[in-house]
C-alpha cells in the first residue's frame, strides 16, 4: 500500500506524500480536455490563439497512465493495471515509428479524429508530437519497472522523460519553436508533473536517495543541483538574446567569458559551501570521538579509552627496557555517600575527587574513570621511582581529604580514598597491570582504609611486599 510507507527522512517523506495529487491532477487534465473536444471548447486544449494544441490521444494516455498508477497504489486490479500499461506503450511506441517511417498509423487510436483533422487543414498545430510520445513512452516504462520493483531503472527512464517537458519549457522561455515543436506548454507541464509523481515511488533509490538526503552530502548536492541548473539557462538566455541585437561572433565571445565567470563562481560557491559542512562534520566526529573516549560525568578518559592507550604505553615501555607505574584508586565507603545524601551529592563526590586527581598528575599521564567510584592512572614517564609513584599516591590521597561536598563532608567527615600502586615490570599488558594493583587496592582497603599501598619490587618477581 502507498501511503504505508515508514519516512526515515523529511524530504523522502514529502516527495512520497506528494506523488498521488501529482497523479491526480495529470488525471484531472486528461480528462478535462477529453471533454473540452466533446464539448467543442477550444480554449482548453489550445490555451493560446493559434499556439500548440493538445491531442486528445496525448491526454487519452495522460488518463489510463495515471489510472494504473492509482490501481498499483491501492494494490488492486493487477490485471487491468498491466493491460492499461501495455496500451498506452504500445500507442506511443506506435506514434514514435510513425516518425521514423514517416507514416501516421497513430491516426487508427485518435479520438476525434474529425476534429483534429479539422485543425491540422487550417493550419493550427494539433497531432501528439514525437516529443509527447517519447515522454509517455519512457514515463510509462518507468512505472512499469517500478511495479517490477526496479527501482534503479524506473528512475533513469523517468529522468529520461523528464528531459522532453523541459525542452519544451527552455523554448517557450527563450522564444526558439525548434526546442519544443508541437508540444503545447500546458501538455509539458502536466506531463512534467505526471513524471515526477513516478518518480516519487523511487525516492528511496539512486540518485533521488542521495539528492533527499537529510545529511551533508545531500544538502551539498542539492545546492550543487541548483546552481548548476540556474548558470546554464542563464547563459542560454544571455546567449539567445545576444545574438538578436549583435552578430554571432560577438555573441560567442561573451558568452565564452560569462561561461567561465559563472563556473568560477560555481566552484567557488561550492568550495565554501563544501567547506562549512566540512567543518560541522568535522566538529560532529570530535564529538563522537570525544564521547566515545570520555566518562561525562568526570570528563576523565573512560575505560576504553584507558585500555587502548594503556597498552600502548606499555608497549612503548618494554621497547625502552623501563617500566611504568600504575594506580588504582577506590573512593572509600562511597555507597554511604548515595545511600545518605542521594545520588546528586554523589555525582559531585566523584566530579570533585576526579578535578583533584587529574590536577596530581602530568598532562601526559593517563587517568580515566574505570567503575563506579574507581579511577585508574597510569604514570607514563618511564624515570618514575617507586619512591616517586608513593609521593604521587600519597599527594592524591591528601588533596582528596581536603575535598568541600556540600550536604556531606561538614556533616559525616572528610573523603577519603584507598589506592594501590604497582609497576608494569611484570605486566605486558593494562588488564594485567591493573590486576596487580588490585591486590593492592585490596590489601590497603583491608587496612583501615585511607590509604596508600605500593608493591615491592623484588629481583626475583616470587615475593610482593606492601608498604
Amino acid at each position: 500500500m502507498l501511503f504505508n510507507f515508514k519516512p526515515s527522512w523529511s524530504h523522502v517523506a514529502i516527495i512520497k506524500a506528494v506523488s498521488i495529487p501529482l497523479g491526480t491532477v495529470a488525471a484531472v487534465f486528461g480528462l478535462l480536455v477529453l471533454l473540452s473536444y466533446y464539448l467543442k471548447l477550444e480554449f482548453i486544449y489550445r490555451p493560446l490563439v493559434n499556439g500548440p494544441a493538445t491531442n486528445p490521444l496525448t491526454a487519452l494516455c495522460f488518463f489510463l497512465l495515471v489510472y494504473a498508477i492509482f490501481t498499483n497504489a491501492i494494490g488492486k486490479n493487477f490485471l487491468i493495471q498491466k493491460l492499461l500499461v501495455i496500451v498506452v506503450i504500445t500507442i506511443t511506441g506506435v506514434r514514435i515509428l510513425d516518425a521514423y517511417f514517416d507514416t501516421h498509423v497513430y491516426y487508427v487510436f485518435t479520438p476525434f479524429q474529425h476534429m483534429v483533422q479539422l485543425d491540422l487543414e487550417s493550419g493550427k498545430q494539433n497531432a501528439m508530437g514525437v516529443n509527447t510520445a517519447i515522454k509517455l513512452f519512457f514515463a510509462t516504462l518507468s512505472f512499469f519497472f517500478h511495479t517490477l520493483e526496479r527501482p534503479l531503472i524506473a528512475q533513469t527512464l523517468g529522468f529520461a522523460a523528464l528531459f522532453f517537458p523541459t525542452m519544451t519549457f527552455v523554448g517557450v522561455a527563450y522564444g526558439e519553436s525548434v526546442f519544443y515543436g508541437q508540444m503545447s506548454l500546458i501538455t509539458a507541464t502536466i506531463g512534467y508533473t505526471l513524471v515526477l509523481g513516478i518518480l516519487a515511488f523511487t525516492v528511496e533509490s539512486g540518485l533521488l536517495r542521495a539528492l533527499l538526503s537529510p545529511h551533508i552530502g545531500g544538502k551539498f548536492s542539492r545546492y550543487q543541483v541548483v546552481i548548476g541548473i540556474s548558470i546554464p539557462v542563464f547563459l542560454g538566455y544571455l546567449f539567445i538574446k545576444t545574438i538578436q541585437v549583435s552578430d554571432i561572433q560577438n555573441a560567442f565571445g561573451l558568452f565564452v567569458i560569462t561561461l567561465c565567470w559563472l563556473i568560477f563562481l560555481l566552484v567557488g560557491i561550492s568550495a565554501i559551501y563544501h567547506e562549512k559542512l566540512d567543518h560541522e562534520r568535522r566538529n560532529m566526529e570530535k564529538e563522537l570521538i570525544e564521547a566515545a573516549n570520555v566518562d561525562p560525568l568526570t570528563q576523565l578518559y573512560n575505560r576504553r579509552k584507558f585500555f587502548k592507550d594503556g597498552n600502548r604505553e606499555i608497549k612503548r615501555s618494554y621497547r625502552s627496557k623501563k617500566f611504568l607505574w600504575l594506580m588504582m584508586i577506590d573512593i572509600d565507603y562511597f555507597k554511604k555517600v548515595n545511600d545518605i545524601a542521594g545520588h546528586d551529592t554523589g555525582d559531585k563526590a566523584l566530579a570533585a575527587v576526579a578535578k583533584a586527581i587529574k590536577s596530581s598528575v602530568r598532562e601526559t599521564d593517563l587517568v580515566a574513570r574505570i567503575g563506579g567510584e574507581e579511577f585508574a592512572i597510569l604514570l607514563t614517564d618511564t624515570d618514575y621511582t617507586r619512591d616517586a609513584a608513593h609521593r604521587v599516591a600519597v599527594s592524591i590521597r591528601q588533596i582528596v581529604e581536603k575535598i568541600y561536598i556540600p550536604g556531606w563532608t561538614a556533616k559525616h567527615g572528610p573523603l577519603t580514598v584507598s589506592i594501590g600502586v604497582t609497576s608494569t615490570r611484570t605486566a605486558s599488558t593494562i588488564e594485567q597491570a591493573l590486576k596487580n594493583a588490585d591486590k593492592s587496592l585490596y590489601h590497603a582497603k583491608n587496612d583501615e582504609r585511607n590509604k596508600v599501598m605500593v608493591e615491592e619490587l623484588d629481583t626475583d618477581f616470587n615475593k610482593h611486599g606492601f608498604v
